[in-house]
Parts: structure tokens; sequence; C-alpha cells
């Protein structure tokens, strides 16, 4: 339906999105109310979780399947690992952009 082009284009913006939002911003931003780093990351994986209910409400899907909430959660961790570890944003747009293209083909 779509080519190969737009489908990359399209998951990269969102990627990059997601990450901005969810690390550069609301991690950043948590680690200066809460001194526990590691509690700093299961809270914004778990929100990260939580950004893509939004997506299912418009589809008109009530819950996402369990496996896909565990997978969520950890790739949530791991990013949030990876910029505390970085710094850096553009690890986790990569991480982040290779689940979900493993998810999408």
């Amino acid at each position: 339906m779509f080519s190969d082009g737009l489908v990359f284009f399209i998951m990269m913006i969102g990627v990059i999105e997601e990450e901005i939002v969810d690390r550069a911003y609301m991690q950043t931003r948590l680690r200066g109310f809460i001194d526990n780093e590691h509690f700093v990351v299961v809270i914004a994986s778990f929100l990260f979780l939580l950004s893509h209910y939004p997506v299912l409400w418009v589809t008109g899907q009530a819950m996402l399947p369990l496996p896909r909430v565990i997978l969520l959660i950890l790739l949530g961790l791991v990013c949030g690992i990876q910029f505390n570890k970085t710094h850096n944003v553009l690890v986790p747009i990569i991480t982040h952009y290779i689940y979900n293209m493993a998810n999408f083909y």
C-alpha cells in the first residue's frame, strides 16, 4: 500500500518525535525532580508505554496485548538507560527505529 521510502520516512519522524519528547524532555525533567536515576528510567518507561495508548483509542482498540506491553516497557528501559549513559538522544533514536523496523517487516 505504501512505498518503502514513505514507510521509512513516517517511522523515522515518529521515532524522532517520541524520543525527543520521552528522553530529551520528559526524562531530563524527571531527573530534576527525582534523585534516583534508576527510578526516573522506570517512570519514563511507563510513560513511554502510556504514550502509545492514544493511537489505540483512535483505531478503536481498548488495550495493548500483554507481549506488546512488555516489549514497549523493555524498549523504554533500554532507551532510557542508553540516554542516561550517553546523554545523546541519537542513540535511543537508532535503537527505537531498529525495534520499529523489526516489528514492521
